[in-house]
């Protein structure tokens, strides 16, 4: 029979486990459904499960650092669905979300999100920070900064190493080839396959810039060996191989300029094209030092053509023929022409005026020069068994017959057969055109 000390005995003691989650380090003797228990031997929190039949740890508790506890693959879980999971498997640690995004936010003014991990020395550093009072992200190694987020872009400190494309200012891997005429081509491409390409639209596509000395801008390898480069000399631009005896250009004022390998200039060391490699036409406004730098060794023109003789006597009589026909060679002040006059008409002259032939290609500078003739049905005077011909410098050619010790004198209108008498000549003289 239930007496009253001992109903108060048993109601204490139900208050008391009730008081204190019936703590102790051994199991309520009599369990029931959904119980609660601290094992004070563990520090953890327990309940009964709904069949009476275990005890379940729930979390446990660090009761000299004030904080909560939970053993491997205790997990806290969060959400109607188990949305979020945090836990420890006795070697890893995990944070699982399984639905929406996962944020982390620190909503302190000017205050920063560190991600930190060992840094192989026994000492945690950053790897990530995103710093809430300048906005940069910064990506660590081993809590060096090597990539920073700014305003403008991103900040590399140190080498940018990839095994892939970098792609600047366009998706596009073949830049190269791009045609569309506007800033749609615009782009870099840095392959992984070593080459380099760069496309713009209506701009500088590549500037090199060398401040403080003269020397190399840009050199050219082949095999890991120099073969060229390009670079400033005195302020000018030059172009050169660095083989030994090979030559280079050098862009100045007014000139291009032989080079050496380092862009100092030669002198009589380089030639333009070769014995079985030469080059086509050579068009010059100006002339030719040949041999040497002084005015002598210029030679200032050559050319070839054809010219038209007029014939007429000394008196201004003009006469005709089938054929009056020249040619011409112009090399500096050197001229030489032939002419060619046929079955010349002599209707109109008079016999007693000499025959000479007008319109010369280029002016006579100087008297006294000869040549030669050859006639057919010309009369030669008392005698004389030659003809020549004289450039005149009132720009005439003359025509003499001459012979042995005979002196010369002109070949007349009357020394001629009209329609049938023939002069053809050669000579050359000197112009100062």
């Amino acid at each position: 029979m239930l007496t009253f000390p001992s109903f108060r005995s048993d109601l204490n003691d139900a208050l008391q486990a009730a008081a204190t989650i019936s703590a102790g380090a051994t199991a309520p003797t009599t369990p029931y459904a959904y119980q609660l228990w601290f094992d004070t031997s563990t520090n953890t929190y327990k309940a009964r499960n709904a069949g009476n039949s275990a005890w379940i740890s729930l979390f446990g508790t660090d009761l000299t650092n004030d904080g909560i506890t939970f053993g491997d693959s205790d997990k806290a879980i969060f959400g109607n669905s188990s949305d979020l999971q945090i836990y420890h498997d006795g070697t890893n640690s995990f944070v699982i979300n399984t639905v929406g995004e996962l944020i982390i936010r620190n909503t302190s003014d000017d205050k920063d999100i560190f991600l930190q991990t060992d840094n192989g020395s026994g000492s945690a550093v950053s790897y990530v920070q995103c710093d809430g009072s300048t906005g940069e992200v910064k990506l660590n190694h081993y809590g060096s900064t090597k990539i920073t987020t700014s305003a403008t872009g991103v900040d590399v400190t140190g080498g940018l190493n990839t095994t892939g494309n970098v792609l600047v200012g366009t998706t596009d891997t073949t830049v190269y080839d791009n045609n569309a005429n506007s800033s749609a081509d615009n782009g870099i491409n840095i392959r992984n396959d070593g080459k380099l390409d760069a496309a713009r639209y209506s701009g500088i596509v590549l500037g090199l810039n060398r401040t403080g000395t003269d020397g190399t801008i840009a050199e050219f390898r082949k095999s890991g060996s120099v073969v060229g480069s390009i670079g400033i000399t005195g302020g000018d631009l030059y172009i050169a191989s660095s083989d030994t005896g090979h030559e280079g250009l050098r862009f100045g004022n007014g000139a291009i300029i032989p080079v050496d390998s380092a862009g100092a200039s030669t002198d009589a060391a380089s030639n333009i094209g070769g014995a079985t490699s030469r080059f086509n036409n050579l068009y010059l406004s100006g002339g030719v030092y040949l041999g040497g730098t002084g005015s002598a060794n210029h030679l200032d023109d050559y050319e070839e053509g054809t010219w038209t003789p007029e014939v007429r006597t000394s008196g201004g009589d003009v006469l005709s023929a089938t054929t009056l026909s020249g040619r011409f060679t112009k090399i500096g002040r050197l001229v030489h022409i032939t002419g060619d006059l046929v079955n010349i008409d002599t209707t109109g002259g008079t016999s007693t005026h000499p025959v000479r032939a007008y319109d010369l290609p280029f002016t006579v500078d100087e008297d006294l020069t000869f040549g030669s003739c050859i006639s057919s049905v010309v009369t030669l005077q008392n005698g004389r068994t030659q003809l020549t011909v004289r450039a005149n410098t009132s720009d005439f050619i003359e025509f003499f017959t001459n012979g042995s010790a005979q002196g010369y004198t002109p070949v007349d209108v009357g020394d001629l057969s009209s329609g049938v008498s023939d002069l053809n000549f050669s000579i050359t003289y000197y112009t100062n055109q």
